[in-house]
């Protein structure tokens, strides 16, 4: 595994960069984190290029951008939940997994979960093991 950050990751520009206060990142809740990890470490794990997740991002948060110009009392979705909406496009397009999987319980024995209204509280899809 690699001890420094890729610098696509690390220096993504526009709309895709990664929100940062002081330099560092910021996470407001624990899933962002666990997604963020998870997006890299797949990434390093040579299971996706990582532009192809970038352009993902980018066309999320757009399509959100043009949806809140037609409806700007929509709630917008935070940074963090166009990540973990592109994480998902991108793990189902390279077949690691499938819609399903994603809305799984992930045999854990606990119902999935779901976002409060507005909230952000989004889980974290439960990837399984390439075969």
């Amino acid at each position: 595994m690699k001890s420094t950050p890729d610098r696509k990751i690390s220096n993504m520009e526009g709309d895709a960069a990664l929100p940062r206060k002081s330099g560092e990142l910021v996470f407001h809740d624990a899933w962002e984190r666990r997604a963020f990890a998870l997006a890299v470490a797949l990434c390093e794990q040579g299971q996706y290029q990582w532009d192809d997740f970038r352009d993902h991002l980018i066309a999320e948060i757009g399509d959100a951008d043009a949806a809140r110009a037609d409806n700007p009392d929509a709630p917008f979705p935070g940074y963090y939940e166009h990540w973990l909406a592109s994480l998902e496009k991108v793990l189902i397009e390279k077949g690691l997994c499938t819609q399903d999987q994603l809305r799984a319980d992930g045999g854990e024995g606990t119902p999935p979960q779901t976002p409060p209204p507005g909230g952000s509280q989004r889980p974290v899809p439960r990837v399984p093991r390439p075969i």
